[in-house]
């Protein structure tokens, strides 16, 4: 009999927790300074359990995606990306410009977007990019194995796209 999976769970908190109270370990982007975003993670059904802290960068978006299956995290921080490994605690890659975020049921990726473009990320990096198919905005409505699907902002208003996660080809948004 093998061993169980072990599983993680991570949540956005909104301040530094209590000096002493929780391992922290912190995540730097480019640039000195901050602002930063604080993340708990929390070992379910476990007793680990640390905070991390992420630099932000110049974007409005934050978000933390636990890929299916997997013991790393997405941590979106200002829109700046940490693929981090949460048992070891350790950054695997960064990736810049994310204003979306989402896991990709069944399997230990996730999908992001930028304003113009969808990418395939995975613990080892990304795995494919979309060529542009919006100008100024990337709205994701369903996620399936197969599929992402969404909304393209384009010059004529917002119009549907799909891309086919195996592949990474698009059908939809901007036509060129």
């Amino acid at each position: 009999m093998s061993a169980p999976a072990v599983a993680w769970a991570g949540k956005l908190i909104g301040a530094a927790p209590l000096s002493g109270s929780i391992e922290e370990v912190h995540f730097s982007g480019d640039e000195p300074g901050g602002p930063w975003t604080w993340v708990r993670f929390d070992e379910i059904h476990g007793s680990d359990h640390w905070a991390g802290c992420f630099q932000c960068g110049d974007r409005g978006f934050d978000s933390v995606v636990m890929p299916h299956g997997s013991t790393d995290a997405l941590v979106v921080s200002g829109g700046e990306g940490y693929w981090i490994s949460l048992p070891e605690r350790a950054l695997r890659y960064r990736e810049d410009n994310i204003t979306g975020a989402a896991q990709v049921p069944g399997v230990p990726m996730a999908i992001v977007a930028d304003d113009q473009t969808v990418s395939l990320l995975s613990p080892d990096g990304r795995v494919w990019r979309t060529k542009d198919i919006a100008i100024d905005g990337i709205q994701f409505t369903t996620i399936t194995t197969d599929l992402v699907c969404g909304e393209a902002d384009v010059p004529e208003g917002w119009v549907p796209f799909e891309i086919d996660i195996a592949s990474g080809i698009t059908r939809g948004g901007l036509q060129w």
